[in-house]
C-alpha cells in the first residue's frame, strides 16, 4: 500500500513538472521571436558613377535600448588609426560583391595573435546614424587578416550584385563600455559579446561593376 501511494506520488509530480515545461516553452520561444524581428532598420544606396562605387548607408534605432554599431574600422594591431579602407570587401564565387562593417571572421588557414573587432558608434533609442563612403573602382577585396603585401596579385572580375552588412549589440546586462582612442568611438565588451552580436543585410543589388579579386592567399566572407 505504502509502495502504491510513493508511485503515485511519483507520478504526480512528473505530470506536474511537465505541464510546467510545457507551459514555459511557448514563453520562451515568443520571446526570442520578439528579439529577432526587433530589429533596428537599415537603408542603403548604392551608386555606381564607373569611377567610383558611392555607398550611403543609414541606421535607425527603431528599439527601445541603446544599441552599438562595429563600424569604426582600425587597422590591424592598432588603437588609434582608422583603416585605409572604410569597409571590408570580399568577392564570392556567385559573383555577388560583399561590403561589410562588422567583426570579421578569425581565419581558417593561418594563426592570428588576437581578434580583430572594430570600435563601436553609441545610438540611442529612436536616433539616427549616417556614413557616406565613396571607394574607386574598380574595387579592392579587403581583409584585415590578409593585408594587401607589395607581391599580392588579383585579377579583374566583374561583381554582378552587391551586398551591405553592418553588426551591432544592445545594451545589455554585463555590457562593459569604454571610450575608444578614436573620438566619439567606443570599445565595448561582453563576456558573451560574439553570441549577442546581430546583424543586418541588405538583399543582394543588381550593380555591375569591377572588382580585383585577389588570386593569392586570401580568405573571403
Amino acid at each position: 500500500m505504502a509502495f502504491t501511494f510513493a508511485l503515485l506520488c511519483v507520478l504526480l509530480t512528473f505530470q506536474t513538472e511537465c505541464g510546467r515545461q510545457a507551459e514555459s516553452k511557448p514563453a520562451e520561444k515568443k520571446m526570442k521571436h520578439m528579439e529577432t524581428n526587433n530589429l533596428p532598420k537599415l537603408e542603403v544606396n548604392i551608386e555606381n558613377t564607373g569611377t567610383t562605387l558611392n555607398v550611403e548607408y543609414k541606421v535607425k534605432n527603431t528599439t527601445d535600448r541603446v544599441i552599438y554599431l562595429f563600424n569604426v574600422l582600425t587597422k590591424l594591431g592598432s588603437k588609434d588609426r582608422l583603416s585605409d579602407a572604410p569597409l571590408y570587401s570580399s568577392l564570392r564565387n556567385d559573383g555577388t560583391l560583399v561590403l561589410a562593417k562588422f567583426i570579421p571572421p578569425v581565419p581558417k588557414i593561418k594563426l592570428v595573435e588576437f581578434r580583430q573587432i572594430p570600435f563601436t558608434t553609441k545610438l540611442e533609442a529612436g536616433k539616427e546614424f549616417a556614413e557616406k563612403i565613396s571607394l574607386p573602382i574598380p574595387i579592392d577585396e579587403n581583409n584585415p587578416y590578409f593585408a594587401m603585401l607589395p607581391n599580392s596579385k588579383t585579377e579583374l572580375k566583374t561583381a554582378e550584385s552587391v551586398v551591405f552588412i553592418v553588426q551591432f549589440m544592445r545594451e545589455r546586462e554585463g555590457l562593459e563600455v569604454k571610450e575608444a582612442e578614436i573620438p566619439s568611438s567606443f570599445k565595448v565588451w561582453h563576456q558573451d559579446l560574439f553570441g549577442n552580436v546581430e546583424t543586418l543585410s541588405t538583399n543582394p543589388r543588381p550593380t555591375e561593376l569591377q572588382v580585383n579579386r585577389r588570386t593569392d592567399t586570401f580568405e573571403r566572407f
